[in-house]
């Protein structure tokens, strides 16, 4: 049972599609079906990038946790998606997966793997940002930011000319939001350390002590104008419950999509009236 789950899981699914794709897209443009070479790369991918993303995750969780530093995070999440990136072009090189003379063309192994980790980091910022908004879901989005990524690097080291205007194109676009929104964050908090407006997502359900205790607390260390206090998706787990309905008849179900919003906020609104709170419904 835990085995099927495993195998079921979303996860485990992306890795998948991830590593079948990479093995169509360079054995396809490079005549490369046979290549033990590229079965046995991707093939590793494909089991390795589940247990690759935990770990990304939990780097740049303990990067910001320690620094409270978005950039930092964020380049934790970079430096080893390039080094894990430059051994995959490397072993491509050796396995004559790819000719030498076409990784050269866009700045060698180091290179290729620079831009396509500047892209992949980028599109993966934009897709998770997409699905926190509901447009999308989460391993959807990933899966398609990710297959476009692998799809046009490996049309770029082919060497048409569109291709590699198209490859830099996506590294320098969404490598440069990647991290010019972490530095502009940095910065912000940099230049102005107390005072303005802060907001507090989640998904108070049920709203308890901590909650209160975290917006008194910013209030006071940072001096804050005010706090919007904004409900936001309702988390997985709680879904899945709904939708066996284990905790709540369904009709009471319907409802607490619809009013799970004003209900909280009243909760907190009763809470911290004496302090500078405001409440946002969307």
């Amino acid at each position: 049972m835990k085995i099927n789950n495993y195998l079921m899981s979303p996860s485990v699914k992306l890795g998948v599609a991830i590593g079948f794709l990479m093995y169509c897209s360079y054995g396809l443009a490079h005549h490369a079906f046979a290549n033990f070479w590229l079965l046995g790369l991707c093939a590793f991918i494909g089991v390795f990038i589940p247990y690759y993303s935990r770990l990304s995750n939990k780097f740049e969780e303990k990067a910001n946790l320690r620094t409270a530093k978005v950039t930092i995070g964020r380049l934790s999440r970079f430096l080893p998606q390039l080094f894990f990136n430059i051994c995959i072009f490397k072993i491509m090189a050796l396995g004559q997966i790819v000719p030498n003379h076409n990784l050269n063309g866009l700045g060698g192994v180091c290179g290729v793997a620079f831009i396509t980790t500047c892209a992949s980091q980028g599109m993966q910022y934009l897709a998770l940002a997409l699905s926190n908004r509901e447009l999308g879901d989460r391993n959807r989005n990933v899966l398609i930011a990710l297959s476009l990524n692998i799809v046009v690097t490996a049309l770029a080291t082919l060497g048409w000319v569109w291709a590699k205007a198209a490859f830099l194109a996506l590294g320098i676009i969404f490598g440069s939001v990647f991290f010019l929104m972490g530095l502009a964050s940095d910065l912000r908090a940099w230049l102005y350390p107390h005072g303005g407006v802060a907001v507090f997502f989640g998904s108070f359900n049920p709203i308890h002590i901590t909650h209160l205790a975290l917006i008194r607390g910013a209030i006071e260390q940072r001096n804050l104008e005010k706090v919007y206090i904004h409900c936001t998706n309702i988390p997985k787990l709680h879904k899945r419950s709904i939708s066996i309905a284990p905790i709540f008849p369904s009709s009471i179900a319907m409802r607490w999509r619809r009013e799970r919003s004003a209900s909280r906020i009243t909760k907190l609104a009763c809470a911290c009236m004496r302090k500078p709170i405001w409440l946002m419904c969307m």
